[in-house]
C-alpha cells in the first residue's frame, strides 16, 4: 500500500516535471546530432520576433509593410501562417531577404537551455526519439 502511493506520488512528479520542462527536455535529447537544413520551410513558420536593428535593416533594402505589433511585439507579418520573406520553388523553400535576415534567423536552430547548447526540436533537420514523436 505504500509502495503504490510512493509510485503514485512519483508518477506525478515525473509527469509535472515533463509538462514544465518538455521543449527544454526535447532540445537536449537532440543536442549531439549534426545540423544540416532541409529547406522545407518549418522555421518560417514559427512566430518572428524583430528588434529595432533587424527592422532598420529591411527598411534599408527597400521593403515597406512587412512588420507587425502583437501583445505589445514587433514581428514579422504572415501570409499563410509563413513568413511573408518565404519563397517556394519546387518543393524547396528559400528566404528572399536571406543576405539581410533579422538575426533569430542567422541562429536558428541553435538555442541555449539550461546554459547548454542545444538544437530546436521543432526543426525538421533533427531525428526526434520515437518516444518523444508521441508528445
Amino acid at each position: 500500500m505504500v509502495w503504490s502511493l510512493i509510485l503514485s506520488y512519483l508518477i506525478v512528479i515525473i509527469i509535472l516535471f515533463y509538462a514544465g520542462f518538455n521543449f527544454q527536455i526535447k532540445n537536449f535529447l537532440i543536442r549531439k546530432q549534426s545540423f544540416s537544413c532541409k529547406r522545407c520551410g518549418r522555421c518560417c513558420k514559427l512566430l518572428l520576433k524583430l528588434n529595432e536593428e533587424d527592422i532598420e535593416r529591411i527598411k534599408t533594402k527597400g521593403h515597406k509593410d512587412f512588420h507587425v505589433v502583437k501583445k505589445g511585439k514587433c514581428c514579422m507579418k504572415r501570409i499563410n501562417d509563413y513568413c511573408i520573406f518565404l519563397k517556394l520553388n519546387k518543393g524547396i523553400c528559400s528566404c528572399s531577404i536571406y543576405e539581410y535576415r533579422p538575426k533569430i534567423c542567422k541562429k536558428f536552430p541553435k538555442l541555449k537551455s539550461f546554459g547548454k547548447a542545444v538544437y530546436d526540436h521543432r526543426c525538421n533537420a533533427f531525428k526526434r526519439p520515437r518516444f518523444l514523436r508521441l508528445f
